[in-house]
């Protein structure tokens, strides 16, 4: 139920930042960080190159190793959506504690699978920013 409404929230916003009457020959991926606890807000938006969409959220990376996986009693609190105009692509944004400490998420559902592009923090704002920064052009290992 968590992913269906994460889904259908996300698609209905990012609607509105892709109108229909724009018609570009090069595919343009938009892509909207939008936060679920403050009714729909876009915390962040942009355009991403068409190469690193590809590379970051369409093709396996083949690594393997440790991964810390969103405990079953993590919240979603938010979507990373992208869109290049036809094709959407959504990622829930987790929360969670253990003890004292808080953790942020987002990232592909297996190891080596794609999306590639993965951000985690132990704090809000510290996640936002860098899931900011990854996507505005600077991707550790580029």
């Amino acid at each position: 139920m968590k992913t269906a409404t994460v889904f259908l929230m996300s698609l209905l916003i990012l609607t509105s930042l892709c109108p229909a009457e724009e018609v570009k020959v090069e595919k343009q991926i938009k892509y909207a960080c939008i936060l679920f606890d403050q009714k729909g807000q876009v915390a962040f938006d942009g355009v991403l190159n068409p190469d690193r969409f590809k590379k970051w959220f369409k093709v396996s990376c083949g690594f393997g190793g440790y991964r810390l996986e969103p405990p079953q009693e993590s919240t979603i609190f938010g979507s990373l959506v992208l869109t290049d105009g036809g094709e959407i692509l959504a990622m829930p944004l987790y929360t969670w504690t253990n003890g004292k400490l808080e953790y942020y998420c987002c990232q592909s559902y297996e190891v080596g699978a794609p999306p590639r592009f993965l951000v985690m923090a132990k704090t809000r704002q510290g996640f936002l920013e860098e899931m900011k920064k990854q996507l505005s052009g600077h991707f550790p290992g580029e």
